[in-house]
């Protein structure tokens, strides 16, 4: 493979004639992507990308339509490709929020962020002990069981650092950072009762990964004090991601969601 395009995100120039998507299935919602930035994803374009046939396009997009059947779909896509999912019947934008995707190649400063929580708020590194509450919360949030899904990020060790929220025994928040296969912190997810819990988690994830060659973060439009904690990094706007949808709008309460899980992979 060669070069990366479009500032660091990860297209590869034999897939850009065709669409590769990557594909999640949870109880209401078929999610299709077609951008690369995970390594499941990557790995799988780099497979794909040696099939130089537009036959690729048209036989991956029927297979995301029939592992469907009557469910929902779900695409995350750039305002250039809206057009394209409406002519495949993925018609209904979602027009309450975007996706904001934030991501520079230098290292921000956790320090301009405030770590002032809640009374009786208490943050600390993940155990497994802590697993049945996330759980409870994530459940009550997106609306559906991740478990595997979610024990599998918790339990992840290199690269990787995960923060609860804990009130009166019970999750009020979490969130994890991550290393990207491009050496970037990325915290993902980020979800929280709170701003100001979300904001010290941020601060105290940071310095977790001290590697990192910069950090990167998708946010949603609609969380506004949210949008409010990044601009204190003074960091630009990557990418502006849009939902579109084949039967009907996913609802969550977004003003919790402070960074997806992982745009190519989950709703939220």
């Amino acid at each position: 493979m060669s070069g990366y395009q479009a500032a660091g995100r990860e297209f590869y120039p034999a897939l850009c004639s065709y669409f590769v998507p990557a594909i999640i299935c949870n109880a209401s919602l078929l999610q299709v992507r077609p951008m690369v930035t995970s390594k499941l994803a990557l790995t799988c374009c780099k497979l794909v990308s040696h099939l130089h046939s537009c036959r690729i396009k048209f036989a991956l997009t029927k297979e995301c339509h029939d592992h469907a059947g009557d469910g929902n779909i779900g695409v995350n896509c750039s305002i250039a490709k809206i057009g394209l999912f409406k002519r495949r019947s993925i018609k209904i934008l979602e027009t309450d929020w975007k996706s904001l995707e934030f991501e520079v190649y230098y290292q921000v400063n956790p320090n301009v962020l405030s770590d002032q929580l809640p009374a009786g708020v208490e943050i600390l590194p993940y155990q497994p002990s802590y697993l049945e509450a996330v759980l409870t919360y994530d459940r009550s949030l997106i609306g559906y069981e991740r478990k595997s899904i979610i024990e599998a990020s918790c339990n992840e060790k290199d690269g990787s650092q995960t923060l609860v929220a804990m009130k009166d025994g019970r999750c009020v928040g979490f969130g994890s950072i991550k290393l990207t296969i491009l050496g970037l912190g990325r915290v993902s997810p980020l979800y929280a009762d709170d701003a100001s819990v979300a904001e010290a988690m941020v601060k105290r994830l940071i310095p977790t990964l001290p590697e990192a060659k910069g950090f990167t973060i998708v946010t949603i439009s609609s969380n506004i004090l949210g949008n409010m904690m990044l601009e204190k990094f003074q960091i630009p706007v990557h990418d502006n991601i849009y939902r579109l949808y084949k039967k009907e709008k996913v609802k969550v309460d977004t003003n919790k969601v402070f960074a997806h899980f992982d745009i190519d992979f989950s709703p939220f």
